[in-house]
């Protein structure tokens, strides 16, 4: 069944909430970089499944949801999946940025993920594989 841009906010919602749900960490974090939460041992709801929801759906999404709903969060979950490793990422060694470094250091945020789990062809098809321009409105 073709998708219409009517309905696709609606069936990656649909999808992403159907998707089985996982917790990681200890600590409570308020904070919306994914990154920095999982890193210092926070309580993480899995949100990875949402990459592989958008990366399927054709069209663009415009997400529109109140304050506090998760939209930093999630899109931090998909900068931190797609991006391409960056001096943020790694140690520059002689002028460059170690890659395999900094794979590692992200790969260790997604280790027990669903994403992973689920569908590692995807996982390892788009893993650190895509540059990412994130622009903050605030």
């Amino acid at each position: 069944m073709p998708l219409n841009n009517h309905n696709l906010p609606q069936q990656v919602v649909q999808q992403a909430s159907s998707s089985p749900v996982k917790v990681h960490g200890t600590i409570i974090n308020v904070s919306g970089d994914f990154g920095r939460v999982a890193r210092q041992g926070g309580i993480v709801l899995d949100k990875s499944l949402l990459c592989k929801a958008l990366f399927d759906t054709p069209a663009p999404i415009r997400v529109c949801l109140p304050r506090r709903f998760g939209k930093t969060f999630n899109l931090s979950v998909i900068e931190e999946f797609f991006n391409v490793v960056t001096c943020k990422d790694a140690k520059l060694v002689d002028g460059n940025v170690d890659k395999a470094a900094g794979c590692a250091n992200r790969m260790e945020l997604f280790k027990d993920s669903l994403l992973r789990g689920e569908h590692p062809e995807f996982f390892e098809e788009h893993f650190c594989k895509t540059p990412v321009i994130r622009i903050n409105m605030k």
